[in-house]
């Protein structure tokens, strides 16, 4: 098997690709994880109960 500088040479194009494509993935996945926090934060709370009223005491003993 013969070895030579193009095939090592594009051999480390491919590494140095490949790094660049983890590295983007990471980035987008972090603005992804920022935007769904974002939506998280958004979401309003839910109404309390009234007193009386069903859901507002909850039986733990039954």
């Amino acid at each position: 098997m013969e070895i030579s500088a193009a095939s090592i040479s594009a051999n480390a194009q491919q590494q140095v690709q490949g790094q660049v494509q983890v590295v983007m993935l990471r980035k987008q996945m972090d603005m992804q994880e920022a935007q769904m926090a974002q939506l998280l934060q958004a979401i309003p709370e839910p109404p309390k109960a009234a007193p009386g009223q069903p859901g507002a005491i909850v039986n733990t003993f039954a």
